[in-house]
């Protein structure tokens, strides 16, 4: 695997362990973040999604079989996995994973989840300035809920 591949991998171990600053430091001020519910720009705002998971999620773990889920091109790579954790922290979902049935902000239910993602970087001078996430929003959210809460939502 190339150096860049290897510094994206030491990120994403980071982040298991509740640091987000190794992938802070791989972002390009200019990167074009972009997931299935918004684009986000600039190093900051970014950086807010996976700050926002942090709160909200613990125990978090990346599954990887580096054998057969990494495409590793050098100048870009693209990863899939399965991302499983537990729900244990409010989550922002106007910087976080969302659905049209998703207030702005959801209430921890404890409950645990299993999420399969794709990760898709581009490098520009050793840092990422594009950087897209494939996955099914609906599915972490029907995931996360606690039924009996969300019953009891206004329509």
């Amino acid at each position: 695997m190339s150096e860049l591949y290897n510094r994206f991998s030491e990120a994403y171990k980071a982040l298991e362990q509740g640091d987000v600053s190794k992938m802070e430091e791989l972002f390009a001020e200019d990167i074009v973040f972009t997931t299935p519910e918004r684009t986000m720009h600039g190093r900051d705002e970014a950086i807010s999604r996976f700050k926002a998971n942090q709160a909200a999620f613990a125990g978090m773990e990346l599954h990887v079989d580096y054998e057969t889920m990494v495409v590793d091109a050098g100048d870009s790579c693209a990863v899939e996995f399965v991302i499983t954790g537990r729900f244990t922290g409010a989550l922002d979902t106007t910087k976080s994973i969302s659905d049209d049935s998703a207030p702005d902000e959801m209430a921890a239910t404890g409950v645990a989840f299993s999420l399969r993602t794709t990760d898709h970087v581009w490098w520009r001078d050793g840092k990422i300035y594009r950087f897209n996430v494939y996955y099914d929003p609906g599915e972490m959210i029907r995931q996360l809920k606690d039924a009996d809460a969300w019953a009891a939502e206004p329509a």
